[in-house]
């Protein structure tokens, strides 16, 4: 956490995961079917959230402007079949789907790093 949070309290930062997993369970139980939530125990790479089609991704720095005050990219490009690519270790030759191939890569292999949080 401090890696995201530089020069913030013990006890600002324990409030602030708190609020996170609230809106993450309440997340969960209004969309039980589309929504799980994962946690990685290694040095976070980028925040990303994937719905339906559309990949939106943000990125760490060691600045002091945090996460969501950033920028957040989307890119649309079909999910499924990107993953089903990952997994077989063919890469599509579109460039537009490389680079959503190049995101959706990243998180094929975190998600094989991840354990379900609980909430």
């Amino acid at each position: 956490m401090s890696l995201l949070r530089p020069g913030m309290n013990m006890q600002d930062k324990q409030r602030e995961l708190a609020e996170s997993r609230a809106f993450l369970s309440e997340l969960v139980a209004m969309f039980p079917e589309r929504v799980s939530v994962l946690e990685l125990r290694e040095r976070p790479n980028f925040p990303a959230i994937i719905v339906d089609d559309q990949i939106f991704f943000g990125h760490f720095a060691h600045g002091p402007v945090m996460t969501p005050e950033g920028f957040w990219c989307r890119v649309e490009g079909p999910v499924e079949s990107l993953f089903e690519s990952v997994r077989v270790g063919t890469e599509p030759s579109a460039v537009e789907e490389r680079a959503a191939y190049r995101i959706v890569s990243e998180c094929a292999y975190l998600l094989s790093q991840v354990n379900p949080m609980d909430l």
